[in-house]
């Protein structure tokens, strides 16, 4: 059977071609909006996280250095970290114990608090009562929980997605930066600590691709502070 040519001049097609055509730009409209939904799902705004970016605030309060660089700031605790994806221990590694005013812009998400510093100075000559890290009370329970490890900074807004198979990556650079590691529980985060109790690195562990097994303690629930897991076991890494 021979295809009926087709004159473009002409007022209508021939049936056959007609149908041909419908059938492809059927065809391509459901693979346009087939791949419109998939890449939302993958793309979503899932996060509640928000990064003043360009918002400068000032802050007055105690810095702490072990095992991260932190802020006490009204009786609220703030992760510090630099610009980009470093850490802000060389930042303020020489105002640990003293008071401080510090500008930055705000990171936070689910009662989490994060400042990207921009500048610090000593607010006076005096020193904080800063409490001992590990004077914090602790669960002596070991607990195991399975959730995903990640750089606290994206995660706490500056990226979308800041977790997951996406986000891997970038994380894993975040985290060779020094910035803060959570891990993630649900709706609960902690900030990530090693076996002995110090800041958990990148060479101690890999970001999780999906769920990551940890057998771990938890510091006691504080308003305004941080909550932290110390690591005991990691019953089952992520994949590669």
């Amino acid at each position: 059977m021979k295809r009926p040519l087709y004159i473009g001049y002409l007022a209508t097609a021939a049936p056959e071609s007609s149908r041909f055509v419908r059938k492809v730009l059927g065809l391509v409209m459901v693979l346009v909006l087939g791949s419109g939904v998939l890449w939302s799902t993958i793309f979503a705004d899932s996060t509640d996280g928000t990064f003043e970016y360009g918002v400068v605030k000032e802050w007055q309060g105690t810095i702490e250095l072990d095992p991260y660089p932190v802020i006490r700031s009204n009786q609220q605790e703030f992760l510090l970290v630099a610009p980009f994806k470093h850490g802000a221990e060389d930042l303020v590694k020489k105002y640990v114990g003293s008071l401080v005013l510090v500008k930055g812009s705000l990171i936070y998400r689910a009662g989490v608090s994060m400042i990207e510093l921009s500048e610090i100075w000593p607010d006076s000559a005096s020193f904080g009562n800063s409490e001992p890290f590990m004077a914090r009370e602790w669960d002596e329970t070991v607990q195991t929980l399975s959730g995903e490890v990640v750089d606290g900074k994206c995660w706490l807004g500056v990226m979308n997605p800041g977790e997951g198979l996406l986000h891997s990556a970038c994380a894993r650079l975040c985290l060779l930066g020094d910035i803060p590691p959570l891990f993630v529980v649900g709706n609960e985060m902690y900030v990530l600590l090693d076996e002995a109790g110090l800041a958990f690195k990148s060479e101690n562990g890999k970001t999780s691709n999906g769920p990551t097994t940890l057998k771990v303690t938890l510091s006691g629930h504080q308003n305004g502070k941080l909550q932290y897991a110390m690591i005991q076991t990691i019953e089952e890494g992520p994949n590669d």
